[in-house]
C-alpha cells in the first residue's frame, strides 16, 4: 500500500424509524461499517450520537485503488440498487465520505481527488453531500495488520 492514500465511502445516517437491519435488508447488502445510536463506538467509551450505515470503496485497506476507481466501485455499488438508495439518500441523510492521508516527505506524490462527470452526477441523483477530510502526518504510518 502507498502510504499516501485516500479511502473513499459511502454513508448513510439520521435516521430513528428503521433499524440498522431493516436499512441492510433495504439494500440488500450489509455495510462495511456502521455505528448504533447510543452504542460505543469500537474501543473507546464514547457513544454514537446518531445511527450511521457505511459502504467502503475498497476490500482490502493494504492495497487502495486510486481515488477515481474508488468512486467508480461506489457508482457501481448504488447503480445496481438505484432505487433503494435514491429512496433512502432522499430520506435521510447520505454523504460520499473522502478522507486523504497525506505522509510528510516520503518521496510519495500527493493523492488527487477529482469528480469527473459521472461521479457529480452520483452526487446529484442521492442529493449526497460530498465531505473531504484531509489528514498530514510527519511520521511514517504504522505497519497495517491484515
Amino acid at each position: 500500500m502507498r502510504n499516501n492514500h485516500v479511502e473513499v465511502s459511502l454513508e448513510i445516517r439520521d435516521f430513528d424509524d428503521i433499524s440498522l437491519e431493516e436499512l441492510s435488508a433495504i439494500l440488500g447488502m450489509q455495510p462495511s461499517k456502521f455505528y448504533r445510536k447510543g452504542e460505543k463506538t469500537g474501543s473507546s467509551a464514547i457513544k454514537s450520537p446518531i445511527n450511521r450505515w457505511l459502504v467502503h470503496a475498497y476490500t482490502d485497506q493494504k492495497s487502495l485503488p486510486d481515488f477515481e476507481e474508488q468512486m467508480d466501485t461506489l457508482l457501481a455499488i448504488v447503480t445496481a440498487r438505484q432505487e433503494a438508495f435514491i429512496a433512502l439518500c432522499h430520506r435521510y441523510t447520505c454523504e460520499i465520505k473522502c478522507a486523504v492521508n497525506i505522509y510528510f516527505r516520503n518521496g510519495e506524490s500527493i493523492p488527487s481527488v477529482h469528480l469527473e462527470s459521472r461521479h457529480r452526477d452520483l452526487l446529484h441523483l442521492l442529493r449526497a453531500e460530498f465531505d473531504v477530510d484531509i489528514y498530514c502526518f510527519s511520521k511514517h504510518p504504522p505497519r497495517l495488520r491484515g
